[in-house]
């Protein structure tokens, strides 16, 4: 059931990453809260596996023109043996993993124990008691919760049973890190398995496609197309250091000596203007014919105004208020298509516009 639930949360989001990384936090801290006391170890690797895969299909589909590693690098971190998913911007904001989450088993109360001889049982009680009245080291939580349960926001009284537990789990049980519930409440909120609708998610099938249509290669100019899709300037003044330090890199050197390079809209530099300007190509390779960087700008709806290149810098200007980004495949423009296939893509649009109110 939590598969699902996860599953329909992170592919169905729509508001900001930060909010999306909040909500599954949330989840995954209170789900494993209420299991932590069985031998849960291998079920919290599992379901650290099913969000992993779950973002990545997320982060894929949205990203659709990038690179499969490019996406990868973007929004994972390595910590030792382990990528974690977080906000390129922000990496303290990030998803919380299981596995490392202390499991606390309940042992039936032994007929032998004596309070006033077992020691261990006589600490136990203090615990207990210090739980259950607010006191101690736990009176800083009790107060900042105003007395109410972190879940349900009623008022714990006198005669409930009450749990402290973690904020972000596996993040240690220091007095910032928990919380009070209700008992009852945990058990309502995680413990309702009547209500299975779908089996467990196969990890093989989410990402399969993922994993087979990614491309071998990228374009070299992908942030930068990024660059131009956030941005809403225009007239846009862009110099040939402020586009290698969006890239991350130095530009090709025919980007210095020939317009061609800025204007060539196809691959395989077929445009007239190579010639005019008397590239070499029967002494020199080409850096990257099989990608114009024009295409960065044409495809968010910017067109070139002005190429200086003796000052080294591109005057870009809007020509398309509202783009959207979307490119749709040459296959689905150049002929005429089954009426399935016109079915189906009809359908499917009508699913996006319905899905995020368009």
């Amino acid at each position: 059931k939590v598969e699902q639930e996860l599953a329909d949360l992170i592919l169905n989001h729509t508001g900001s990453l930060r909010t999306l990384i909040e909500k599954v936090n949330k989840k995954l801290t209170g789900w494993a809260t209420y299991h932590r006391i069985s031998d849960a170890y291998m079920t919290f690797r599992h379901i650290d596996a099913i969000v992993e895969g779950l973002l990545v299909r997320r982060m894929c589909d949205k990203y659709s023109r990038w690179h499969r590693e490019t996406v990868l690098k973007k929004f994972w971190l390595k910590e030792g043996d382990y990528h974690v998913f977080a906000l390129p911007d922000d990496p303290t904001v990030r998803i919380n993993r299981l596995a490392p989450t202390s499991i606390v088993r309940h042992k039936p109360c032994k007929l032998s124990f004596n309070c006033y001889l077992d020691q261990d049982y006589y600490t136990w009680l203090q615990y207990r008691r210090d739980v259950q009245k607010g006191s101690g080291k736990y009176k800083a939580v009790w107060r900042r919760q105003g007395g109410c349960c972190a879940y349900c926001g009623q008022p714990m009284l006198p005669d409930q049973e009450v749990e402290i537990v973690e904020k972000d789990i596996g993040m240690g049980r220091h007095i910032q890190n928990l919380l009070y519930i209700h008992r009852h409440c945990a058990y309502d909120t995680f413990s309702g398995l009547d209500d299975i609708t779908a089996g467990s998610i196969d990890l093989f099938d989410l990402l399969s496609d993922v994993m087979e249509t990614a491309p071998e290669s990228e374009s070299p100019y992908l942030e930068l197309t990024e660059y131009f899709r956030l941005c809403e300037q225009t007239p846009l003044t862009l110099r040939f250091q402020d586009i290698e330090r969006i890239l991350g890199d130095t530009l090709d050197w025919e980007a210095y000596f020939y317009e061609a390079f800025w204007y060539d809209g196809a691959p395989g530099m077929t445009l007239p203007l190579w010639i005019e300007e008397g590239f070499p190509f029967h002494m020199l390779l080409p850096s990257n014919p099989d990608y114009c960087i024009s295409d960065s700008w044409t495809s968010q709806g910017y067109k070139i105004k002005a190429l200086h290149l003796n000052q080294q810098r591109v005057v870009f200007r809007k020509v398309i208020k509202d783009h959207s980004g979307l490119t749709i495949p040459k296959q689905l423009t150049k002929r005429k298509l089954p009426d399935q296939a016109v079915f189906e893509a009809k359908q499917f649009f009508s699913y996006l516009i319905q899905k995020y109110g368009l």
